[in-house]
């Protein structure tokens, strides 16, 4: 009888934990998120120009001809999740190397490609990238969209973010913010963007 007791009271307990925990607060979060300012939906990121006005996650700004933030995994994309390969993974080393490759085709010379550029943040929806990754992109951008690399680097300092408190030792750029800017100079100068140079999608989730 005493076992029946505790049996119904675990089961009860886990019951409730189930309710709470699957049901209740992931029904209160997703209510807030669509009704409070700044909610977001999936219709919001349907081309680069409306993605440039949402700042706070992260957009595949990949194949836009703009910067581009940091990788996501294509088999996890439209998930807000980052990989799950270990540093040793040989998946993971090659699809850092094959990023790296298209970089380096795409800017030309012998600067190390950014770190942030060849791997996937941990949310794997990160809208900052840092400075070094975006001046890097600047060769890149300025054959899309026509704007100099002096006009580009210029924009590029121009959002940099500047918090009295930081973490880490190097400022961020919020990609969005920056792609809006790249946006608007190009439509004060009259340009167009090239047809982005395309490349293969087909990534493991790293």
């Amino acid at each position: 009888m005493d076992f029946l007791i505790r049996l119904l009271r675990a089961l009860g307990a886990l019951l409730f934990a189930v309710l709470v925990c699957g049901v209740l607060y992931p029904a209160l979060v997703t209510g807030l998120a669509t009704v409070l300012p700044g909610a977001r939906s999936a219709d919001d990121f349907a081309t680069p120009e409306l993605a440039a006005e949402n700042t706070n996650v992260g957009y595949d700004w990949r194949d836009t001809g703009l910067f581009e933030g940091r990788p996501a995994p294509e088999a996890r994309k439209g998930a807000s999740t980052g990989s799950n390969l270990a540093l040793t993974n040989p998946v993971f080393a090659e699809d850092v190397q094959k990023r790296a490759a298209l970089w380096r085709e795409r800017v030309g010379g012998n600067e190390p490609v950014p770190v942030a550029l060849v791997t996937a943040s941990a949310s794997g929806q990160d809208p900052d990238l840092p400075m070094r990754a975006a001046i890097y992109q600047i060769p890149y951008v300025a054959r899309q969209t026509g704007l100099s690399p002096k006009r580009l680097d210029a924009i590029v300092h121009g959002v940099m973010r500047r918090e009295m408190i930081r973490f880490g030792f190097e400022r961020l750029v919020n990609v969005a913010d920056l792609n809006a800017a790249v946006l608007a100079e190009m439509m004060k100068e009259g340009k167009t963007l090239s047809k982005p140079e395309t490349h293969n999608r087909q990534e493991t989730p790293s």
